[in-house]
């Protein structure tokens, strides 16, 4: 079968995707929209600790995942000679613009949530 270091890159790729989208997924069934009042709201989010736990767990040990798969790349790539000694760099500043992307669109949705949760609170009507 040969190291651990030789399949383990690889399988740490599989692994961060099946981690993130069930972790999301899991996470994703809790209702977390504007209510019609705090407490109910609060009991919501009670109800779907566990889940938002579970979901957080996975999806964090899917980022540690992904920081092996990208140390196995950068290795690979370091190694297989002159032709391929940008990319290591071009695969960094991809995945930090993409990163960028998510937060953003994460942010986005979280203060439109938040935004919507205020006015039902207070009680606006659009």
């Amino acid at each position: 079968m040969g190291k651990v270091s030789e399949w383990f890159g690889p399988l740490s790729g599989v692994l961060f995707v099946a981690a993130v989208v069930v972790g999301v997924a899991i996470s994703a069934g809790v209702d977390s929209g504007p209510s019609a009042s705090a407490s109910s709201g609060l009991a919501e989010f009670r109800e779907g600790a566990d889940d938002i736990r579970t979901g957080a767990f996975l999806t964090m040990l899917g980022v540690g995942l992904l920081l092996v798969f990208i140390g196995h790349l950068r290795t690979r790539f370091r190694d297989g000679g002159a032709g391929w000694a940008a990319l290591p760099g071009l695969i960094s500043a991809g995945s930090k613009v993409v990163g960028g992307i998510m937060e953003h669109r994460a942010t986005g949705k979280a203060a439109d949530q938040l935004q919507e949760g205020a006015k039902a609170g207070i009680g606006v009507q659009q």
